[in-house]
């Protein structure tokens, strides 16, 4: 049987804001959360910081 924290709860029955809410706390949990609020990397990041930034984002989507 799975880990519950590895699952997403039900949020079948629930409005948006509070889905938005559920999700954006799951994401955080697995370090994810400043891939979908934010499209750009850091400034001065280096070109190596921007190509992982960009395949974790990728993640996400």
């Amino acid at each position: 049987m799975s880990d519950q924290k590895t699952q997403l709860p039900d949020l079948s029955k629930t409005t948006f804001s509070i889905w938005k809410q559920k999700v954006l706390g799951y994401c955080q949990q697995l370090g994810f959360k400043k891939y979908l609020t934010t499209a750009t990397a850091p400034a001065g990041t280096s070109p190596e910081g921007l190509e992982k930034f960009a395949t974790d984002r990728s993640r996400t989507i």
